[in-house]
This record gives C-alpha cells, sequence and structure tokens, in this order.
C-alpha cells in the first residue's frame, strides 16, 4: 500500500511551491524578449545616443549590430513562446474560477 505520503501537509507544499515556479518559468519565457531588450538593446542605444559625433563615428557598425541583435531578441521570444504556449494554456485550464491570473 502507499504510506500516505502523497496526501501529507507536505506533499501539498510541495505542489504548491513546484506550480509556483513553474509559473514563474513560463511568466519569464513569455517576458523575455520585454526584459532582455532594455539590457541589450535600450540600454546600449541610450549610451550611444549620449556621446558626440566623433564618438559615434569610431562605432560604424553600432546601429546596425543593435537591430541585428533585436531580431534575434524576437527570433527567441517566438521560440520561447511556441515552448511555453501548451503550458500556459493547461494552468489557465487549472485555475479557471480561482481569480488567479497571469
Amino acid at each position: 500500500g502507499t504510506d500516505g505520503w502523497m496526501d501529507s501537509p507536505v506533499s501539498s507544499i510541495m505542489d504548491d511551491k513546484e506550480q509556483s515556479h513553474f509559473r514563474k518559468v513560463v511568466r519569464a519565457f513569455l517576458s523575455y524578449e520585454e526584459h532582455t531588450r532594455r539590457q541589450l538593446v535600450e540600454r546600449p542605444l541610450s549610451h550611444y545616443q549620449r556621446l558626440n559625433t566623433i564618438s559615434r563615428s569610431l562605432l560604424p557598425e553600432f546601429e546596425r549590430k543593435v537591430t541585428r541583435v533585436e531580431e534575434a531578441l524576437h527570433a527567441n521570444q517566438v521560440f520561447l513562446s511556441a515552448v511555453a504556449q501548451p503550458h500556459r494554456l493547461f494552468e489557465n485550464q487549472d485555475m479557471v474560477g480561482v481569480g488567479v491570473g497571469w
């Protein structure tokens, strides 16, 4: 028979912690592009735009490379969204009527 562990409060707490962690991972996947854009596009562009013309001329490929980073971020987001989507639907199905949102 079973020892009842799966019905114990410890099991319930672990399930809650696992579900909470899982939701955080799915949210991270879905918000990857937004958060990463700040670090890899917006911040560097802000610094670049503050440079004087002479300093900018020393970085002739900068804007093109930032555009390539943006394209890569978007491609990564498409992939991560595809990975997360089935899990998100599953999680939403479990939470119907619970009042907990993403």
